[in-house]
């Protein structure tokens, strides 16, 4: 447990350390970069908080692990910082809500499919995360 709170920490550190502007560039930059998509999440529940995204892309960029998150009705992709600890997948990014932070349980396994469970942090809230993993 004490892992998971560092990692989610360190997280919390670079989404924090990275303004606005920064991400703003961040995701200019990433558009000229060719990424090939890894998995696509479909966020089922929590369905009625409109500030938590509707589809999560996890992606390979020249080996390194990038990801975006969309809200509901846009089409804009804003970047999310991504770290993996052990079978899980952690993703963060700053709105203008606060710090944002998912967690996908046992998603670094090989094989896995279909319905994807974690918790979401955004803020001072929290909850249950249900998804599913979804078309590009």
């Amino acid at each position: 447990m004490r892992a998971r709170i560092l990692v989610l920490s360190s997280i919390a550190a670079a989404v924090a350390a990275r303004p606005a502007a920064a991400q703003a560039r961040f995701a200019s930059e990433a558009a000229h970069v060719t990424v090939r998509p890894v998995a696509t999440y479909l966020v089922v529940s929590p369905s009625k908080h409109s500030a938590l995204p509707a589809r999560v892309t996890v992606a390979d960029s020249s080996g390194t692990l990038v990801a975006t998150y969309t809200l509901p009705g846009e089409t804009t992709a804003h970047p999310m910082v991504v770290a993996v600890d052990g079978t899980d997948i952690l993703l963060g990014a700053d709105t203008r809500l606060g710090a944002f932070q998912i967690t996908l349980y046992n998603e670094n396994e090989r094989g896995h499919a279909g319905h994807v469970s974690g918790r979401w942090t955004l803020g001072t809230e929290s909850g249950v995360l249900a998804a599913r993993r979804g078309g590009r």
